[in-house]
C-alpha cells in the first residue's frame, strides 16, 4: 500500500514539473511579449480610473532637455515612412520578409485609418481639451514640433510603432537582445506622444494593443527566419 501511494506521489510530481517545465519555457520564450502585455494592461488601467487630461498634464510637467530631446526623435520609430528603408533593406538581406512586411503596412494602416475616419471621427486631441480649459499655452512644447488637434484616437504613430516592433519578434524571430530593443523603442514611441501634447494615455495604450495583434496576425501565416 505504501509503495502505490508512493508510485502516484511520484507519478503526480512528475506530471506537476512537466506542467512547470512547460510553463516555464512558455514565460522565458515570450519574455519581452509577455512584458510589454503587462505594461500596456497596466497603462490601460491607470487610464480607466485617472483623468485622462491629468496624465497627459502630469507627464508634459516631468520635462527637461534630455526628455525633449529623446522624445522629439523616438517618437519618429512611429512614423510609417520608416518602413521604406526597411523594406530596401530587405531587398538585399531577406526579399522573402518583404511580402509580409508590405501585408503589415497595408493592415496597420487599415486599423488607423478605419478607426480614426470611420469610427471614431469626433475624437478630438489634447490641444483641443487644454484650449478649452486654457492651459495649452502654459504647456511645455518642443519648437518644431506641430501639435495637431483632431484624429485622437488611436494613436498612429503607437500602432505603427508596435506592429513594426512586434513584426521583427513574431514573424521574422529575431534574438532576445533584439527584441527587448524593438519593443523598447515602441513604448518610448507611445510616451514621446503624450509627452508631445499629440495624444492621451488611453490612445496610446489601445495603439499598442492594436500594434501588437496587427503583427501577430500577421505571423499566423509567415514565420521567417533571421
Amino acid at each position: 500500500m505504501d509503495s502505490s501511494k508512493e508510485i502516484i506521489w511520484s507519478e503526480n510530481h512528475k506530471n506537476k514539473s512537466i506542467n512547470f517545465n512547460i510553463v516555464s519555457y512558455f514565460i522565458n520564450s515570450n519574455t519581452v511579449v509577455i512584458s510589454t502585455l503587462l505594461i500596456l494592461s497596466i497603462g490601460l488601467y491607470y487610464s480607466s480610473i485617472i483623468p485622462k487630461g491629468d496624465l497627459l498634464i502630469y507627464l508634459n510637467s516631468l520635462n527637461s532637455t534630455f526628455l525633449d530631446f529623446l522624445f522629439k526623435y523616438t517618437t519618429y520609430f512611429g512614423d510609417a515612412i520608416l518602413y521604406f528603408p526597411i523594406v530596401i533593406l530587405f531587398w538585399f538581406k531577406n526579399k522573402n520578409a518583404i511580402l509580409p512586411l508590405i501585408l503589415l503596412l497595408v493592415l496597420q494602416t487599415a486599423f488607423v485609418w478605419f478607426l480614426k475616419k470611420i469610427v471614431f471621427t469626433n475624437s478630438l486631441r489634447p490641444r483641443a481639451y487644454l484650449e478649452e480649459i486654457n492651459l495649452f499655452e502654459f504647456m511645455h512644447k518642443i519648437e518644431g514640433i506641430r501639435i495637431n488637434c483632431y484624429s485622437s484616437f488611436p494613436s498612429g504613430h503607437t500602432l505603427t510603432a508596435f506592429a513594426l516592433a512586434f513584426f521583427f519578434i513574431f514573424v521574422y524571430k529575431v534574438d532576445k537582445w533584439l527584441q527587448f530593443i524593438f519593443a523598447l523603442c515602441a513604448i518610448l514611441a507611445g510616451i514621446s506622444r503624450v509627452y508631445l501634447l499629440q495624444h492621451y494615455f488611453i490612445d496610446v495604450v489601445i495603439g499598442g494593443f492594436l500594434g501588437i495583434i496587427t503583427a501577430f496576425l500577421i505571423s499566423l501565416k509567415y514565420k521567417l527566419n533571421n
